[in-house]
């Protein structure tokens, strides 16, 4: 549960204990047809909407240390952009 002082939402430190940096990628990707290709995409968690973006040429596996913080905020949206990680490169039309 999380607690919002100033504004801000923070994690209780009992939360936070036993969290450790991983190489680990729990996590299930979907996939969704965007115009003319394929988006991989992590969505874990419930509630208002967090979404995370990757730079160029990373992917949603950037994110996976940070995702266990944010879940219980609300429902994560990582996507991997088209041509990035598992999301397929863009057909030219």
């Amino acid at each position: 549960m999380s607690h919002k002082t100033n504004n801000k939402l923070e994690i209780p430190k009992r939360e936070r204990e036993g969290k450790t940096i991983s190489a680990a990628f729990p996590y299930q990707k979907h996939r969704r047809r965007v115009l003319s290709s394929e988006m991989a995409y992590v969505e874990v968690g419930q509630g208002d909407p967090i979404v995370l973006l990757d730079g160029n040429p990373t992917s949603s596996y950037l994110w996976r240390n940070v995702l266990p913080h944010l879940k219980p905020l609300g429902r994560c949206i990582v996507p991997d952009l088209i041509g990035m990680g598992d999301s397929k490169r863009r057909c030219p039309e």
